[in-house]
């Protein structure tokens, strides 16, 4: 039992004291705190609430300069974008699309497909298997020889994720 612990001790030594967690919790602590502390700060001085959320929100998006995730970029990005466009649908400037959730879907699903394709090289693991999981790995029998007809030179740098190197980062394949 004491060598579990001990485990289990070093265990949590390591994922608390690991550089990138450190980050990640400066990361939130400026994102949400910077965002909250300036909103209030300027809720003293006579600023309009455009204005008052521009500047907050400008704050919080330095946080990303304590960690470098394209992931949480991206996230970032696209939730921007939806708040934008949700603004604008409320004052009558554009178009509610019913279905526009399922046409995200399917064009992200189709540039993945493009890229696992033609730019496997460039694919990040987890896009890989997503896609794998989505074909029931059939991407995997795909023959690149054929596709090289189209000038892609894709047979020459894919490997498929089974045959490289398993990485536990989200790095691309190689």
């Amino acid at each position: 039992m004491l060598y579990c612990a001990d485990i289990l001790t070093a265990r949590l030594k390591s994922v608390l004291f690991n550089w990138y967690n450190v980050r990640f919790g400066a990361f939130l602590a400026v994102n949400i705190g910077g965002f909250k502390l300036l909103e209030v700060l300027l809720l003293l001085l006579p600023v309009d609430h455009n204005t008052r959320m521009t500047l907050a929100a400008l704050v919080a998006g330095l946080a990303m300069a304590t960690i470098r995730s394209s992931a949480i970029s991206l996230y970032a990005a696209t939730k921007a974008l939806e708040v934008v466009y949700f603004k604008a649908v409320k004052k009558g400037w554009a178009r509610s699309c019913y279905y526009g959730d399922v046409i995200l879907y399917s064009l992200s699903t189709a540039l993945l497909f493009h890229t696992a394709v033609f730019e496997a090289h460039n694919m990040r693991h987890s896009y890989w298997r997503f896609l794998v999981g989505v074909t029931n790995g059939r991407i995997g029998q795909l023959n690149w020889e054929e596709v090289d007809r189209f000038d892609t030179h894709s047979s020459l740098q894919h490997r498929t994720p089974t045959t490289s190197p398993a990485t536990n980062d989200d790095s691309v394949v190689t």
